[in-house]
Protein backbone atom coordinates (compact mmCIF):
# COMPACT_ATOMS: atom_id res chain seq x y z
CA UNK A 1 0.00 0.00 0.00
CA UNK A 2 2.76 2.28 0.79
CA UNK A 3 4.74 1.92 -2.20
CA UNK A 4 1.25 2.41 -4.50
CA UNK A 5 0.71 5.76 -2.32
CA UNK A 6 3.72 6.68 -3.03
CA UNK A 7 3.58 5.82 -7.09
CA UNK A 8 0.12 7.42 -6.70
CA UNK A 9 1.37 11.02 -5.55
CA UNK A 10 4.32 10.84 -7.83
CA UNK A 11 2.37 10.03 -11.17
CA UNK A 12 0.97 13.26 -12.44
CA UNK A 13 -2.64 12.61 -13.58
CA UNK A 14 -3.57 12.39 -17.36
CA UNK A 15 -6.38 15.33 -16.26
CA UNK A 16 -4.38 18.49 -15.26
CA UNK A 17 -7.86 19.96 -13.91
CA UNK A 18 -9.49 16.60 -12.37
CA UNK A 19 -11.43 18.67 -9.97
CA UNK A 20 -12.46 21.51 -11.95
CA UNK A 21 -10.65 23.98 -9.54
CA UNK A 22 -7.12 25.27 -10.10
CA UNK A 23 -4.65 22.62 -8.18
CA UNK A 24 -3.72 23.75 -4.86
CA UNK A 25 -0.32 21.85 -5.41
CA UNK A 26 1.96 22.46 -8.24
CA UNK A 27 5.58 21.15 -9.11
CA UNK A 28 8.26 23.87 -8.38
CA UNK A 29 5.93 26.81 -8.52
CA UNK A 30 7.61 30.07 -9.73
CA UNK A 31 6.71 32.78 -6.94
CA UNK A 32 8.11 35.81 -8.88
CA UNK A 33 8.31 37.07 -12.61
CA UNK A 34 10.64 39.68 -14.00
CA UNK A 35 8.21 41.15 -16.18
CA UNK A 36 4.80 40.53 -17.65
CA UNK A 37 3.10 42.65 -19.94
CA UNK A 38 -0.52 42.19 -20.80
CA UNK A 39 -2.50 43.02 -23.98
CA UNK A 40 -6.60 43.78 -23.66
CA UNK A 41 -8.77 44.57 -26.25
CA UNK A 42 -9.54 48.30 -25.24
CA UNK A 43 -8.10 50.46 -22.72
CA UNK A 44 -11.59 49.78 -20.19
CA UNK A 45 -11.56 45.69 -20.90
CA UNK A 46 -12.67 43.76 -17.62
CA UNK A 47 -9.76 42.42 -17.62
CA UNK A 48 -7.31 45.75 -16.91
CA UNK A 49 -9.16 45.87 -13.79
CA UNK A 50 -7.81 42.73 -12.71
CA UNK A 51 -4.23 42.96 -13.11
CA UNK A 52 -3.44 44.12 -10.23
CA UNK A 53 -3.45 40.57 -8.77
CA UNK A 54 -0.55 40.27 -11.25
CA UNK A 55 1.52 42.78 -9.09
CA UNK A 56 1.71 40.07 -6.78
CA UNK A 57 3.82 38.33 -8.97
CA UNK A 58 5.69 40.76 -10.62
CA UNK A 59 6.95 44.58 -9.86
CA UNK A 60 6.65 45.04 -13.27
CA UNK A 61 3.52 45.07 -14.76
CA UNK A 62 2.26 46.79 -18.18
CA UNK A 63 -0.86 47.06 -19.86
CA UNK A 64 -1.03 47.97 -23.57
CA UNK A 65 -4.59 48.00 -25.47
CA UNK A 66 -3.43 46.14 -29.02
CA UNK A 67 -6.45 46.64 -30.79
CA UNK A 68 -5.93 50.55 -31.65
CA UNK A 69 -2.04 49.68 -32.40
CA UNK A 70 -3.85 46.78 -35.07
CA UNK A 71 -5.87 48.91 -36.79
CA UNK A 72 -2.83 51.69 -36.69
CA UNK A 73 -0.18 49.42 -37.76
CA UNK A 74 -1.79 47.04 -40.00
CA UNK A 75 -1.53 43.73 -39.65
CA UNK A 76 2.41 43.23 -40.77
CA UNK A 77 4.06 45.52 -38.77
CA UNK A 78 1.71 44.52 -35.66
CA UNK A 79 3.19 41.46 -35.98
CA UNK A 80 6.91 43.16 -35.76
CA UNK A 81 5.63 45.39 -32.80
CA UNK A 82 4.37 42.87 -30.46
CA UNK A 83 7.68 40.95 -31.02
CA UNK A 84 9.96 43.54 -30.93
CA UNK A 85 8.01 44.68 -27.60
CA UNK A 86 9.18 41.05 -26.35
CA UNK A 87 12.79 41.05 -27.21
CA UNK A 88 13.04 45.35 -26.44
CA UNK A 89 11.66 44.84 -22.96
CA UNK A 90 12.90 40.68 -21.93
CA UNK A 91 9.22 39.76 -20.06
CA UNK A 92 8.34 36.30 -19.06
CA UNK A 93 5.28 36.30 -19.39
CA UNK A 94 2.80 37.33 -21.93
CA UNK A 95 -0.89 37.62 -21.06
CA UNK A 96 -3.62 38.01 -24.06
CA UNK A 97 -7.14 38.98 -23.92
CA UNK A 98 -8.01 36.55 -26.56
CA UNK A 99 -11.99 36.41 -26.57
CA UNK A 100 -13.84 36.00 -29.86
CA UNK A 101 -10.54 34.47 -32.40
CA UNK A 102 -8.05 36.75 -31.39
CA UNK A 103 -7.55 37.43 -35.21
CA UNK A 104 -4.97 40.05 -34.80
CA UNK A 105 -1.91 37.44 -34.55
CA UNK A 106 -0.03 34.88 -36.60
CA UNK A 107 0.68 31.60 -35.53
CA UNK A 108 4.25 32.83 -36.32
CA UNK A 109 4.09 35.39 -33.99
CA UNK A 110 3.41 33.53 -31.03
CA UNK A 111 5.86 31.06 -32.31
CA UNK A 112 8.66 33.60 -32.61
CA UNK A 113 7.98 34.68 -29.27
CA UNK A 114 7.66 31.53 -27.61
CA UNK A 115 11.31 30.79 -28.79
CA UNK A 116 12.61 34.22 -27.03
CA UNK A 117 11.31 32.18 -24.22
CA UNK A 118 8.22 34.03 -22.98
CA UNK A 119 5.49 31.72 -21.88
CA UNK A 120 1.76 32.67 -23.64
CA UNK A 121 -1.39 32.88 -21.88
CA UNK A 122 -4.61 33.47 -22.86
CA UNK A 123 -7.58 35.53 -20.94
CA UNK A 124 -10.81 33.89 -21.93
CA UNK A 125 -14.04 35.11 -19.78
CA UNK A 126 -17.34 35.09 -20.62
CA UNK A 127 -16.73 33.54 -23.78
CA UNK A 128 -15.34 30.66 -22.81
CA UNK A 129 -17.61 28.59 -23.28
CA UNK A 130 -17.18 28.85 -26.60
CA UNK A 131 -14.10 27.62 -27.01
CA UNK A 132 -14.41 24.80 -29.11
CA UNK A 133 -14.95 27.86 -32.09
CA UNK A 134 -11.46 29.23 -31.54
CA UNK A 135 -9.30 26.13 -29.98
CA UNK A 136 -7.29 26.10 -32.42
CA UNK A 137 -5.72 29.43 -31.51
CA UNK A 138 -5.91 28.26 -28.24
CA UNK A 139 -3.37 25.51 -29.02
CA UNK A 140 -0.73 27.83 -29.85
CA UNK A 141 -0.93 29.06 -26.41
CA UNK A 142 1.22 27.91 -23.08
CA UNK A 143 -1.61 28.10 -20.88
CA UNK A 144 -5.39 29.81 -20.86
CA UNK A 145 -7.34 31.88 -18.09
CA UNK A 146 -11.11 31.37 -18.04
CA UNK A 147 -14.35 31.72 -16.18
CA UNK A 148 -16.40 28.60 -17.07
CA UNK A 149 -15.77 25.46 -15.27
CA UNK A 150 -16.81 22.85 -17.51
CA UNK A 151 -14.33 24.49 -20.14
CA UNK A 152 -11.42 22.89 -18.88
CA UNK A 153 -12.17 19.28 -19.63
CA UNK A 154 -11.80 20.54 -23.22
CA UNK A 155 -8.37 22.32 -22.98
CA UNK A 156 -7.74 19.07 -20.56
CA UNK A 157 -8.86 16.84 -23.64
CA UNK A 158 -5.88 18.57 -26.19
CA UNK A 159 -3.27 18.82 -23.00
CA UNK A 160 -4.14 22.39 -22.81
CA UNK A 161 -3.28 23.99 -19.33
CA UNK A 162 -5.70 25.97 -18.25
CA UNK A 163 -6.67 27.85 -14.56
CA UNK A 164 -10.21 28.72 -13.05
CA UNK A 165 -10.75 32.17 -12.29
CA UNK A 166 -13.06 34.33 -10.45
CA UNK A 167 -12.64 37.86 -10.99
CA UNK A 168 -12.40 40.23 -8.09
CA UNK A 169 -15.29 43.16 -8.69
CA UNK A 170 -13.43 45.70 -9.85
CA UNK A 171 -14.30 48.18 -7.10
CA UNK A 172 -11.61 50.17 -5.24
CA UNK A 173 -11.81 50.73 -1.41
CA UNK A 174 -15.36 48.23 -1.63
CA UNK A 175 -15.44 48.31 1.84
CA UNK A 176 -14.58 51.80 2.80
CA UNK A 177 -16.97 53.38 0.55
CA UNK A 178 -19.89 51.44 0.76
CA UNK A 179 -22.91 54.00 1.17
CA UNK A 180 -26.12 52.76 2.70
CA UNK A 181 -28.94 53.49 0.68
CA UNK A 182 -32.75 53.03 0.53
CA UNK A 183 -33.43 49.52 -0.89
CA UNK A 184 -36.43 51.34 -2.87
CA UNK A 185 -36.43 49.02 -6.08
CA UNK A 186 -38.40 45.42 -5.22
CA UNK A 187 -36.75 43.49 -7.66
CA UNK A 188 -34.21 44.33 -10.61
CA UNK A 189 -32.05 42.69 -13.25
CA UNK A 190 -29.22 44.54 -14.71
CA UNK A 191 -27.54 42.80 -17.77
CA UNK A 192 -27.93 41.99 -21.39
CA UNK A 193 -31.22 40.41 -22.64
CA UNK A 194 -29.74 37.08 -24.36
CA UNK A 195 -30.85 33.71 -24.26
CA UNK A 196 -34.21 33.18 -22.84
CA UNK A 197 -33.48 36.43 -20.09
CA UNK A 198 -36.44 38.49 -21.62
CA UNK A 199 -39.03 35.33 -21.06
CA UNK A 200 -38.15 34.70 -17.71
CA UNK A 201 -39.23 38.76 -17.13
CA UNK A 202 -42.01 38.23 -19.44
CA UNK A 203 -43.14 35.78 -17.20
CA UNK A 204 -42.84 37.68 -13.87
CA UNK A 205 -44.80 40.41 -15.62
CA UNK A 206 -47.67 38.54 -16.20
CA UNK A 207 -47.48 37.79 -12.85
CA UNK A 208 -47.54 40.92 -11.58
CA UNK A 209 -44.38 41.60 -10.55
CA UNK A 210 -42.66 44.33 -11.93
CA UNK A 211 -38.77 44.34 -12.41
CA UNK A 212 -36.50 47.15 -13.20
CA UNK A 213 -34.58 46.25 -15.80
CA UNK A 214 -31.61 48.33 -17.27
CA UNK A 215 -28.71 47.42 -19.77
CA UNK A 216 -27.21 46.53 -22.96
CA UNK A 217 -30.28 45.74 -25.67
CA UNK A 218 -33.20 46.99 -22.74
CA UNK A 219 -35.23 50.26 -23.09
CA UNK A 220 -33.13 52.17 -20.45
CA UNK A 221 -30.05 51.21 -22.28
CA UNK A 222 -26.47 50.96 -21.14
CA UNK A 223 -25.55 52.22 -17.61
CA UNK A 224 -22.04 52.90 -16.53
CA UNK A 225 -20.86 51.21 -13.12
CA UNK A 226 -21.91 53.89 -10.79
CA UNK A 227 -24.93 53.67 -11.51
CA UNK A 228 -25.20 49.81 -12.01
CA UNK A 229 -23.71 49.93 -8.18
CA UNK A 230 -26.39 52.11 -7.53
CA UNK A 231 -29.22 49.65 -8.83
CA UNK A 232 -28.04 47.03 -7.01
CA UNK A 233 -27.59 48.89 -3.48
CA UNK A 234 -30.80 50.21 -4.22
CA UNK A 235 -32.62 46.81 -4.74
CA UNK A 236 -34.37 44.09 -2.51
CA UNK A 237 -33.42 41.69 -5.26
CA UNK A 238 -31.70 41.19 -8.70
CA UNK A 239 -31.69 38.29 -10.69
CA UNK A 240 -29.08 36.75 -12.18
CA UNK A 241 -28.92 34.35 -15.04
CA UNK A 242 -26.13 32.05 -15.99
CA UNK A 243 -26.85 31.03 -19.56
CA UNK A 244 -24.67 32.39 -22.24
CA UNK A 245 -25.09 33.70 -25.68
CA UNK A 246 -27.35 31.29 -27.85
CA UNK A 247 -27.39 32.81 -30.72
CA UNK A 248 -28.71 30.84 -33.92
CA UNK A 249 -25.82 31.15 -36.09
CA UNK A 250 -23.84 29.17 -33.38
CA UNK A 251 -25.85 26.36 -33.23
CA UNK A 252 -25.02 25.86 -36.85
CA UNK A 253 -21.21 25.18 -35.97
CA UNK A 254 -21.81 23.79 -32.37
CA UNK A 255 -25.01 21.68 -31.64
CA UNK A 256 -24.73 21.61 -27.86
CA UNK A 257 -24.68 25.70 -27.81
CA UNK A 258 -28.01 25.67 -26.65
CA UNK A 259 -26.93 23.79 -23.36
CA UNK A 260 -23.82 25.58 -22.43
CA UNK A 261 -23.39 27.11 -19.12
CA UNK A 262 -21.48 29.02 -16.65
CA UNK A 263 -21.72 31.22 -13.16
CA UNK A 264 -21.38 34.88 -14.62
CA UNK A 265 -19.40 37.34 -12.95
CA UNK A 266 -22.79 39.72 -11.60
CA UNK A 267 -23.34 35.98 -8.82
CA UNK A 268 -20.11 38.10 -6.94
CA UNK A 269 -20.75 41.69 -7.85
CA UNK A 270 -24.51 42.00 -6.85
CA UNK A 271 -23.64 39.84 -3.70
CA UNK A 272 -20.83 42.84 -2.36
CA UNK A 273 -23.82 45.19 -2.81
CA UNK A 274 -26.31 43.12 0.20
CA UNK A 275 -29.34 42.55 -2.40
CA UNK A 276 -30.82 39.25 -2.27
CA UNK A 277 -29.29 37.67 -5.13
CA UNK A 278 -31.55 35.18 -6.72
CA UNK A 279 -29.79 33.16 -8.83
CA UNK A 280 -30.24 30.38 -11.78
CA UNK A 281 -28.61 27.22 -11.22
CA UNK A 282 -26.47 25.47 -13.73
CA UNK A 283 -24.19 22.97 -12.47
CA UNK A 284 -20.60 25.17 -12.34
CA UNK A 285 -22.53 27.63 -9.98
CA UNK A 286 -21.85 25.40 -7.01
CA UNK A 287 -18.26 25.90 -7.87
CA UNK A 288 -18.30 29.50 -7.06
CA UNK A 289 -21.48 29.33 -4.08
CA UNK A 290 -21.73 25.89 -2.30
CA UNK A 291 -24.75 24.59 -1.45
CA UNK A 292 -26.95 27.45 1.31
CA UNK A 293 -24.53 30.32 0.35
CA UNK A 294 -26.88 31.51 -2.16
CA UNK A 295 -30.50 31.12 -3.51
CA UNK A 296 -31.14 29.58 -6.56
CA UNK A 297 -33.82 29.05 -8.72
CA UNK A 298 -34.36 26.40 -11.84
CA UNK A 299 -37.87 27.46 -12.89
CA UNK A 300 -40.15 30.05 -13.48
CA UNK A 301 -42.61 28.98 -10.88
CA UNK A 302 -39.73 28.37 -8.40
CA UNK A 303 -38.68 32.13 -9.14
CA UNK A 304 -42.11 33.43 -9.32
CA UNK A 305 -42.71 32.15 -5.25
CA UNK A 306 -39.19 32.89 -3.92
CA UNK A 307 -39.34 36.47 -5.22
CA UNK A 308 -43.15 36.69 -3.13
CA UNK A 309 -41.69 34.96 -0.01
CA UNK A 310 -38.54 37.24 0.43
CA UNK A 311 -40.43 40.32 -0.49
CA UNK A 312 -42.92 39.39 2.16
CA UNK A 313 -39.79 38.57 4.37
CA UNK A 314 -37.79 41.10 4.85
CA UNK A 315 -36.57 40.07 8.16
CA UNK A 316 -35.79 36.42 6.51
CA UNK A 317 -34.43 38.10 3.15
CA UNK A 318 -32.24 40.28 4.75
CA UNK A 319 -30.19 37.59 6.84
CA UNK A 320 -30.47 35.43 3.82
CA UNK A 321 -28.70 38.41 2.06
CA UNK A 322 -25.85 38.63 4.48
CA UNK A 323 -24.85 35.13 4.53
CA UNK A 324 -24.28 35.37 1.11
CA UNK A 325 -22.51 38.61 1.15
CA UNK A 326 -19.95 37.09 3.91
CA UNK A 327 -19.51 34.04 1.85
CA UNK A 328 -18.32 36.87 -1.31
CA UNK A 329 -16.18 38.70 0.65
CA UNK A 330 -14.14 35.92 2.52
CA UNK A 331 -14.34 33.40 -0.51
CA UNK A 332 -14.42 35.53 -3.66
CA UNK A 333 -12.74 38.80 -2.88
CA UNK A 334 -9.05 37.83 -3.51
CA UNK A 335 -7.48 40.05 -5.33
CA UNK A 336 -4.34 38.24 -6.58
CA UNK A 337 -7.06 35.65 -8.19
CA UNK A 338 -5.11 36.20 -11.62
CA UNK A 339 -1.01 35.96 -10.17
CA UNK A 340 -2.09 32.63 -8.61
CA UNK A 341 -3.52 31.88 -12.18
CA UNK A 342 -0.41 32.60 -13.98
CA UNK A 343 1.88 30.56 -11.21
CA UNK A 344 -0.27 27.77 -12.49
CA UNK A 345 0.25 27.79 -15.44
CA UNK A 346 3.74 28.53 -15.34
CA UNK A 347 4.32 25.80 -13.03
CA UNK A 348 6.33 22.81 -13.66
CA UNK A 349 2.85 20.34 -13.69
CA UNK A 350 1.40 22.60 -16.80
CA UNK A 351 4.68 22.27 -18.94
CA UNK A 352 4.86 19.18 -18.61
CA UNK A 353 1.23 18.46 -18.60
CA UNK A 354 1.18 20.58 -21.95
CA UNK A 355 4.07 18.85 -23.59
CA UNK A 356 2.51 15.46 -23.04
CA UNK A 357 -0.38 17.22 -25.70
CA UNK A 358 1.50 18.51 -28.50
CA UNK A 359 1.38 15.50 -30.65
CA UNK A 360 -2.94 15.98 -30.26
CA UNK A 361 -2.94 19.48 -30.71
CA UNK A 362 -0.78 19.40 -33.67
CA UNK A 363 -3.65 18.01 -35.33
CA UNK A 364 -6.22 20.08 -34.67
CA UNK A 365 -7.55 22.26 -37.48
CA UNK A 366 -9.18 25.64 -37.69
CA UNK A 367 -13.03 25.07 -36.87
CA UNK A 368 -15.82 26.44 -39.73
CA UNK A 369 -16.76 28.96 -37.02
CA UNK A 370 -13.38 29.86 -36.69
CA UNK A 371 -13.35 30.82 -40.23
CA UNK A 372 -16.49 32.33 -40.98
CA UNK A 373 -15.22 34.89 -37.93
CA UNK A 374 -12.64 35.34 -39.24
CA UNK A 375 -13.96 36.38 -42.64
CA UNK A 376 -15.85 38.85 -40.89
CA UNK A 377 -13.28 40.20 -39.06
CA UNK A 378 -10.96 41.34 -41.69
CA UNK A 379 -13.93 41.94 -43.92
CA UNK A 380 -14.31 45.00 -41.12
CA UNK A 381 -10.69 45.16 -41.54
CA UNK A 382 -10.85 45.70 -45.32
CA UNK A 383 -13.31 48.46 -44.78
CA UNK A 384 -11.30 50.45 -42.60
CA UNK A 385 -8.46 50.04 -44.70
CA UNK A 386 -10.17 51.25 -47.77
CA UNK A 387 -11.53 54.56 -45.78
CA UNK A 388 -7.71 55.14 -44.54
CA UNK A 389 -7.08 54.06 -48.41
CA UNK A 390 -4.02 51.79 -47.16
CA UNK A 391 -3.98 49.49 -50.34
CA UNK A 392 -1.37 47.41 -49.71
CA UNK A 393 -3.71 46.14 -46.57
CA UNK A 394 -6.79 46.03 -48.32
CA UNK A 395 -4.77 43.96 -50.33
CA UNK A 396 -4.01 41.27 -47.45
CA UNK A 397 -7.26 41.49 -46.31
CA UNK A 398 -8.88 40.60 -49.54
CA UNK A 399 -6.58 37.52 -49.44
CA UNK A 400 -7.04 36.68 -46.29
CA UNK A 401 -11.17 36.51 -47.17
CA UNK A 402 -11.00 34.86 -50.32
CA UNK A 403 -8.59 32.10 -48.73
CA UNK A 404 -11.30 31.07 -46.07
CA UNK A 405 -14.10 31.75 -48.81
CA UNK A 406 -12.76 28.72 -50.54
CA UNK A 407 -12.33 26.90 -47.32
CA UNK A 408 -15.61 26.87 -46.47
CA UNK A 409 -16.71 26.71 -50.66
CA UNK A 410 -18.64 30.29 -49.56
CA UNK A 411 -17.75 31.42 -53.21
CA UNK A 412 -18.77 28.11 -55.11
CA UNK A 413 -21.99 29.16 -53.27
CA UNK A 414 -22.51 32.86 -54.89
CA UNK A 415 -21.71 31.35 -58.15
CA UNK A 416 -24.44 28.66 -57.74
CA UNK A 417 -27.12 31.19 -56.85
CA UNK A 418 -25.94 33.34 -59.19
CA UNK A 419 -26.71 30.72 -61.78
CA UNK A 420 -30.29 29.82 -60.47
CA UNK A 421 -31.10 33.65 -61.06
CA UNK A 422 -29.88 33.43 -64.40
CA UNK A 423 -31.57 30.40 -65.11
CA UNK A 424 -34.75 31.75 -63.73
CA UNK A 425 -34.51 35.01 -65.82
CA UNK A 426 -33.91 33.33 -68.71
CA UNK A 427 -37.13 31.04 -68.73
Amino acid sequence: MKTFEKFRESKETRWFNFNLENQSQTLNPRKHFHRILALGKFEATYFRSQINGLRTVSKFVRFVSYPKIYENLGHKKFQDKITDLCKKFPIDVLLIDAPYGCYQFDKSTFSTIQKLGVKIFGMSFDNSTDFKFYIQQYSLLDGVICTAPMTRLGFDALGIPSAIFWPNAPYENFIENEVKKERDIEVSFVGNLKADRKQWIDYLAEKGIKVYVCGWGTQSGKINSNEYRSILQRSKITLNFNKQNHYKLLSIFDEQSQWRTLPTLRNIEATKEGALCLSEWVPELELMFPRNTIEYFSSKNELYNKILYYLNNDTIREARANKTKDHTLTNLNDGKGLGKCVELLYSKSAQNFSYRGKLTREKIDYSDAYKFGRIIFFTKMLIKSLRKLNISECFFCLAKIGKDCLSLNIILLFIFIFFLRTNRLND
